[in-house]
């Protein structure tokens, strides 16, 4: 059985130099590229429900930070970019603005929306109720072309939504959700996630992935799940193994399918593939244990908890067969081309290329990457953690795990904390390592990962034939960028992050007018920060000139400035990117005019906090009633 190991490297980068100094950065799934406003997506594919879906309704929205595609009401969260409706043949196109994040597909009932059943041409049946099919997918790179209205880029994508994709979509959901607990279960890991589209391209990638293993076993799939041909027979199968399973359920005659039975198989065999299998289980919606699904919810879809551990090889399996008897145009004997991995001694889940054993986020060729990246390594094979090792410092390549930023000639370090290497590593799946680097990846830079053919596997045996060396990816070439007609506001595009451009007490393009000193608090204990040393600013006890200086903006203008309500203080990995950007960027001057020392909203200890301190570029320590400026950030931003 191909059993995944999932390798992590964050890279935050927490540094405390002798002189106080505080340096750090978020370590963020959001992947917010430039919104290009004459940028245009072409979406077309195939809606089935399983079987065709005409006159369906289908809208292409933003994927949210947190949750599915769609709320628990089978509706879709959040706001529709673009919409259109189904042919007879299931068939749709529409365009939508680039998004530079994740996007997802969502296909409901409409007016009169028919689902065809092919081996009951004619007995199409009224698809209506809750039930939904969407996709979760990652923006294609820019493709432009000039015209007579000037350059513009419409960019194609296909993406063809069914069950699968819906499967797909929950499983991406529950890892960027699971891996989010895991962090959340460490107090030195809980401030390195923050508010925003946290979705990464890796968890779709990974959800994708774990459908094909596990439902599409040694079918090649080369442009991926959304774009496999509906029509290939492989896919048939599988669709018409729900069709029938939902037929059956239904007790009518053949071909009248309940659309309410076939809705709870389909939420059923969501629900249960969220944890990457078809056991019985789901995600956990605390911790990190997989939860069993009541029996309820199993006896609704016609199965025990004997039958659901076995769902693929069973239940579904003989459905499929049923089908491939039904339907003319499948032959009788195709339902054995179908093979399925779903529990330990079954085939091998391996897609594609069976030789490959290391599988790299962000993705070769990508663009536009966080300068925090999340780095995501999956092995093939369970790993011995012995053998992942990397250097504690930057310099000569050495450790079987690195990245680097000039094709090896050195790495980036990973410094000890508390006298061992500085990563985690889970042996419960998704298996995972996670490192912490020492400084900020520089804008516009290809980083490529190395993992040597010395690491083993958890049986002792050697991974790799040779050294495996990722493509690489690039991160941002412009990062900050001012928007709006009147110049006040400035897009961090790589944490979708945005700052008021200037700091409290001026105003305007130039940001003139006088800057207002601010205290972190009156006093200098916790009063302002939650009560407990290394608090956030929230203003409930204690007096915060610098607290109601950013909160103010939430009412003042009437529904806060720039329509955001969420005003605050920035957090030190905001500061840290401001710092990045001003070493780096000789724009600095003139996308942040008359700056200087600011507050962060994080308290160090009982009498002080950290600041952006201006002359030395760095994060420092400061007693919590001395004053400095005030910058304030928004993570609501939506263009």
């Amino acid at each position: 059985m191909f059993v995944r190991s999932k390798f992590f490297i964050f890279i935050p980068f927490l540094i405390l130099s002798c002189g106080g100094e505080k340096t750090d950065s978020r370590a963020n799934l959001l992947l917010l590229g430039r919104i290009i406003l004459n940028d245009q997506i072409l979406v077309s594919g195939v809606a089935k429900g399983p079987g065709t879906l005409a006159n369906a309704k289908v809208e292409v929205l933003r994927a949210p930070s947190s949750g599915g595609c769609v709320t628990s009401a089978g509706k879709p969260n959040g706001i529709v970019l673009s919409s259109t409706t189904t042919d007879k043949d299931g068939k749709y196109s529409l365009r939508y603005p680039r998004q530079g994040a994740s996007v997802c597909v969502v296909v409901t009932p409409g007016n009169g929306t028919t689902m065809a059943i092919s081996y009951a041409p004619t007995k199409p049946i009224t698809w209506k109720g809750n039930i939904n099919v969407n996709a979760l997918f990652t923006e294609p790179g820019v493709s432009a072309r000039t015209t007579r209205r000037g350059s513009v880029s419409t960019t194609p994508k296909t993406v063809n939504v069914s069950p699968f994709t819906r499967m797909a979509s929950g499983r991406a959901s529950a890892l960027t959700q699971g891996v989010n607990r895991k962090l959340e279960q460490k107090s030195f890991f809980r401030n390195l996630f923050f508010k925003g589209n946290s979705r990464n391209t890796s968890d779709i990638s990974s959800g994708a992935r774990d459908v094909q293993n596990s439902l599409f076993t040694r079918v090649g799939m080369p442009n991926g799940l959304e774009e496999f041909n509906p029509d290939n027979t492989q896919f048939k199968l599988r669709e018409g193994g729900i069709l029938l399973k939902a037929d059956n359920l239904s007790g009518g005659a053949r071909g009248e399918i309940n659309p309410e039975t076939l809705e709870k198989l389909i939420n059923f065999m969501e629900d249960d593939f969220s944890d990457g299998r078809f056991d019985g289980k789901r995600a956990p919606t605390t911790g990190t244990t997989p939860e069993s699904i009541p029996s309820t919810e199993l006896t609704a879809v016609g199965l025990d908890t004997a039958k659901a551990d076995n769902f693929l090889k069973g239940e579904f399996l003989n459905a499929i067969k049923e089908f491939a008897i039904e339907d003319p145009s499948i032959s009788d004997n195709a339902w054995r081309a179908a093979n399925f991995c779903d529990e330990e001694g079954s085939v091998s889940c391996e897609v594609g290329d069976s030789t490959a054993k290391v599988y790299v986020f962000p993705e070769d060729g990508s663009v536009d990457n966080p300068t925090y990246p999340f780095a995501y390594i999956e092995f093939a094979e369970e790993m011995d953690n012995k053998t992942l090792t990397a250097q504690t410092a930057d310099g000569t390549c050495s450790g079987t795990i690195q990245m680097s930023t000039n094709n090896f000639s050195s790495c980036i370090g990973f410094p000890l904390i508390d006298g061992s290497q500085a990563y985690t590593f889970d042996n419960v799946d998704p298996y995972y390592v996670m490192l912490f680097g020492t400084s900020n990846l520089p804008l516009n830079t290809t980083v490529k990962i190395r993992v040597l053919n010395t690491v083993k596997k958890l049986d002792g045996d050697l991974l790799l034939t040779s050294n495996f060396t990722s493509n690489g990816f690039t991160t941002f070439a412009n990062r900050f960028s001012v928007l709006s007609t009147d110049n006040q506001f400035v897009l961090d595009k790589d944490l979708g992050i945005l700052w008021r451009r200037c700091v409290i007490g001026r105003s305007g393009a130039t940001c003139t007018g006088t800057s207002t000193q601010l205290q972190f608090c009156d006093t200098q204990d916790n009063d302002c920060n939650g009560g407990f040393d290394e608090g956030e600013l929230d203003g409930e006890l204690g007096v915060s000139t610098l607290f109601n200086a950013c909160d103010a903006l939430n009412s003042n203008p009437a529904g806060g400035l720039g329509g955001y309500t969420d005003w605050q203080v920035p957090h030190f990995f905001d500061a840290t990117s401001f710092k990045q950007f001003k070493i780096e960027s000789g724009s600095f001057a003139t996308v942040f005019p008359n700056t200087g020392n600011f507050w962060t909203r994080n308290s160090f200890d009982l009498e002080g906090a950290s600041y952006f301190n201006s002359g030395t570029n760095s994060i420092d320590y400061s007693i919590k009633d001395n004053l400095h400026f005030a910058y304030c950030v928004t993570y609501s931003y939506s263009p």
